[in-house]
């Protein structure tokens, strides 16, 4: 039997394609790719139902009914890639659920569908399948076609990522000045803030300095990933901060955009009401806080960051976030766990360690991009965007001058409970 063709991509990607691209490569990077072995990766059909319009609804939210009335044993092949719906998380869920249009868009570029395998005892499972012939794709060929994919964004100019950043930034600016009305007198001076792409200095030891955004008074200074140089590139790669594969830097870089600018836009209303923090871990907290939280609100007030935000991106960011603290949970010791604990349920007063976060960022970066990375991440999951004028007040209002040791009343609307952090989320989400 020939077998089916690999799917293809497309060369010289529009921002818009590349975006579609990252969507598609969120959904691929669900089915964990178990050791392949080449000599089992043939074809197979099976009985299933296709994820449509009329369906992706019920499917993402993990329906495992059983339609078949067979008792004999219908598990897949061990080299069908498949992804357990019982393994989908909530975030999943929801990016299944709201992307579910554009995927079956991008899919069908590709020649593809998502379906719903029923297995017999185990349980139902997402597959991909060839349009062409009904075939399910294994591990090697999801395999491929996640490597053809990266190789389309791993490009220079692919993504454009100014217009979104500076497009965030005003939609921000907006939302916050309505939320908070104590910083209406803040008003000019916070929309008169200069958004400015680094200058690259050729200079080595700059380059720690030059791949990060930056925030305060009235400047936000973001990378642009699209001038890195080979030095930037090895930076990004080295130990201990991530090892991040040289073609998911320019993915990389837009899920940042489309957070970072927020985060340091924070810092800018921090200087504007003089907050004073000599580690200045209570102004990382609270910057860090809000960022993933900040975005739906922002699409959901200016209907024109849809472009940049389209259904099912901000899940992405979130699942984005996810694989990075994924990567660096492992080098992370029970002290600084529990240094990170208090620091959040603090409100950012209690230093995480004994380290200001300046230094900390310098001598343990993967520790001070974990912190600020798993504090966004479970203050998302407590909130789905809501609460935030509650929680931009507790960042702001009447707090102006030294806040170091100073506590925090913090309401319990907005506190972090127990089960929104990221080890619950992960291990005891018990799909319904």
């Amino acid at each position: 039997m020939e077998a089916s063709p690999t799917p293809t991509t497309q060369t010289h990607l529009s921002t818009g394609q590349a975006d579609d691209a990252c969507t598609l490569l969120t959904l691929l990077h669900r089915f964990e790719l178990p050791q392949l072995h080449s000599a089992t990766c043939g074809t197979t059909k099976a009985t299933l139902t296709p994820l449509d319009d009329t369906n992706v609804e019920q499917h993402s939210h993990k329906d495992t009914t059983t339609t078949t009335t067979s008792t004999t044993d219908s598990r897949l092949p061990e080299h069908i890639a498949s992804w357990p719906l019982t393994q989908v998380n909530a975030i999943e869920a929801e990016f299944l659920y709201k992307a579910g249009a554009r995927l079956i868009s991008i899919l069908t570029q590709h020649g593809l569908r998502l379906v719903v395998v029923e297995q017999v005892p185990v349980g139902a499972a997402f597959c991909l399948q060839y349009l062409s012939d009904g075939h399910l794709l294994t591990y090697q060929q999801v395999w491929d076609l996640i490597l053809q994919v990266e190789k389309s964004i791993h490009a220079p100019g692919v993504f454009d990522y100014q217009p979104a950043i500076e497009a965030l930034v005003k939609a921000c600016v907006d939302t916050v000045l309505s939320l908070c009305p104590f910083l209406q007198s803040k008003s000019e001076d916070l929309r008169q803030i200069e958004i400015i792409r680094s200058v690259f200095t050729g200079e080595d030891f700059m380059v720690v300095y030059e791949i990060d955004f930056m925030g305060g008074a009235k400047r936000i200074v973001w990378p642009d990933a699209n001038l890195f140089t080979a030095a930037h590139f090895k930076w990004l790669a080295r130990e201990p901060r991530g090892k991040k594969r040289p073609e998911l830097i320019f993915r990389d870089y837009r899920y940042e955009s489309l957070t970072a600018p927020l985060h340091e836009l924070m810092h800018c209303i921090q200087t504007e009401l003089k907050q004073e923090d000599t580690s200045s871990w209570a102004s990382e907290h609270d910057a860090s806080r809000l960022a993933l939280v900040l975005m739906a609100p922002l699409v959901a007030q200016d209907q024109r960051l849809a472009q940049y935000l389209p259904p099912g991106k901000i899940e992405e960011v979130v699942l984005y976030t996810i694989e990075q603290l994924n990567g660096l949970h492992p080098r992370i010791s029970a002290q600084e766990h529990a240094g990170y604990t208090c620091w959040r349920d603090s409100w950012g007063v209690q230093q995480p360690t004994t380290l200001d976060a300046f230094s900390s960022a310098e001598s343990t970066p993967e520790f001070t991009d974990y912190l600020k990375y798993k504090v966004g991440l479970e203050a998302y999951i407590a909130s789905r965007g809501e609460n935030l004028q509650t929680i931009l007040a507790t960042c702001f209002e009447g707090r102006t001058g030294l806040l170091t040791g100073i506590p925090v009343s913090i309401p319990t609307t907005v506190s972090i409970p127990p089960q929104a952090s990221l080890e619950a989320f992960l291990q005891d989400y018990v799909p319904t």
